[in-house]
């Protein structure tokens, strides 16, 4: 049975493999164990009519019942918390993590690569200035610790 299967691809490159954590891995190895349901579609999640779950039941039904679970204010109507807020979230994370740009990138496939750079920028400077302030940090450890910075430094050549 194929895990994956790829219905609608927007760019060339949206088909490639991308790689997963083995911790989850081992959990939808464990959910097909015990859930999956042959269906003639090979659809790894499908309903009590052996159908896809339709996007706008998963958003209503599952993430607005999580978000209402962890105290998170659920969207008005007519706003929108969908399905692809997990592929902001991903590169948001990844990005925030110190991830080089270029490997999000390739990550999250976007049909044109300057969208990575383009939509988050916003967190990479977010990312600079985290960097920057523990670097700062480090340094103000160094000073205060009362510690020679001549020790620390590479010495100079002539």
């Amino acid at each position: 049975m194929p895990l994956a299967r790829n219905v609608c691809r927007r760019a060339p490159n949206s088909a490639a493999p991308v790689p997963m954590p083995q911790l989850l891995e081992q959990h939808l190895q464990d959910w097909v164990e015990k859930r999956f349901r042959s269906n003639p579609d090979d659809y790894l999640f499908i309903n009590g009519h052996g159908r896809p779950y339709r996007s706008v039941r998963v958003v209503r039904d599952g993430i607005h019942r999580m978000m209402e679970e962890l105290g998170i204010t659920v969207p008005e109507r007519g706003t929108h918390a969908g399905i692809h807020a997990f592929r902001h979230g991903a590169t948001s994370e990844l990005l925030q993590a110190g991830t080089l740009i270029h490997l999000v990138t390739r990550m999250m496939r976007p049909a044109d690569s300057r969208v990575t750079l383009d939509h988050y920028a916003h967190t990479i400077g977010d990312a600079e200035r985290a960097a920057s302030e523990n670097l700062a940090r480090r340094i103000a450890v160094q000073l205060h610790s009362g510690s020679d910075l001549d020790s620390v430094l590479p010495a100079k050549s002539a």
